[in-house]
């Protein structure tokens, strides 16, 4: 009735942003951090919101802090930043069950700022500055490390290259040295037939000419073992070179008839 009823409760409906307010909380090093945020929350039951509970939003925000606080705890400092998206995910989850009681539903909560003390910053600084400085070191040695690995390598791969040109330069000898024994080899064996068809053809005048060959190799071997020896001992006919190409006839005409 108008003039008898009375409005107890009035509530937004929309979804509301509270502001959590600041607070002390300690992590799991023992560092003590200065932590605020937002809740954003949405009253979907206004019967449960009136009589379930009396303030269900401030409730809320005391639930959220202690939640907070709790959750913080369980966190070293050194993830406390990495980890703020699963910490708040972490608390809405948390106070979600005893928001439905209450006829309110939690969107999401967003932490809007982090504070530490002077000497925690301090520290914290001290030890972001080494981490730089450790990193810097890491990446040098792994680059005199590549550097030293780059030139093993060169140093290898010269070496290589020096050695497959040794062996190519052997093989080109060799075949070089097989080609000209070859060509020679030949050489000889056309020389020998044509010998052999011109004796054949002249057997009347074979043996002096035989005998002019054997006494020009006589000479030509003597003065070879001249030129190599230090000391050479020398027959009376050795000024004499007719003598000498006699000498060399008379020993193949001591050999050609031993031969037959």
């Amino acid at each position: 009735m108008p003039f008898f009823d009375k409005i107890r409760y009035a509530y937004n409906t929309k979804e509301q942003g509270i502001p959590i307010p600041n607070q002390a909380a300690i992590t799991r090093d023992n560092v003590i951090v200065e932590i605020d945020g937002v809740l954003f929350l949405r009253i979907v039951d206004a019967e449960k919101a009136s009589y379930n509970i009396e303030n269900p939003i401030y409730q809320l925000i005391n639930l959220a802090q202690t939640t907070m606080r709790s959750e913080i705890g369980k966190l070293k400092l050194d993830t406390l930043f990495e980890e703020r998206a699963n910490l708040n995910l972490a608390i809405v989850q948390a106070i979600q069950k005893e928001a439905w009681e209450w006829g309110v539903e939690c969107k999401r909560y967003e932490i809007r700022d982090i504070a530490v003390s002077d000497i925690v910053r301090q520290s914290m600084d001290l030890q972001a500055e080494a981490e730089r400085r450790k990193r810097k070191l890491v990446l040098e040695s792994e680059g005199d490390s590549q550097a030293d690995t780059n030139r093993a390598e060169g140093k290898k791969n010269a070496q290589m290259q020096l050695a497959e040109a040794a062996k190519y330069a052997v093989l080109l000898k060799a075949e070089a040295d097989a080609e000209a024994a070859r060509t020679m080899a030949k050489a000889t064996a056309d020389s020998m037939n044509t010998i052999a068809v011109a004796l054949r053809e002249h057997k009347d005048v074979a043996d002096k000419i035989l005998g002019l060959r054997v006494a020009e190799k006589y000479l030509d071997e003597f003065g070879k073992i001249a030129k190599e020896g230090n000391t050479v001992v020398l027959s009376n006919q050795v000024s004499d070179p007719a003598s000498f190409a006699a000498q060399a006839m008379s020993i193949y005409g001591a050999a050609s008839k031993a031969a037959k």
